[in-house]
């Protein structure tokens, strides 16, 4: 595995860890579509995600499949 010389934008110091991926299911297809939760809780204003169906959305909390910060209490 590569040594990390550097974290990137993507690195949570407080845990330790780089922030998880989340799939967001497309409002149309249903398809799928794997995201970093970096672009959805972080970044502003949140990028907009093309589907394989051809339509473009901005992604919502409520989109999320599956996302850790949903399922722990």
């Amino acid at each position: 595995m590569a040594k990390i010389i550097e974290h990137g934008i993507f690195w949570k110091e407080d845990k330790k860890k780089a922030y998880p991926d989340i799939n967001i299911k497309c409002p149309e297809c249903g398809n799928l579509i794997c995201m970093s939760s970096y672009d959805l809780y972080i970044t502003t204003p949140v990028p907009e995600l093309w589907c394989i169906c051809g339509c473009k959305f901005v992604p919502e909390v409520e989109d999320i499949v599956n996302d850790i910060h949903k399922t722990k209490t």
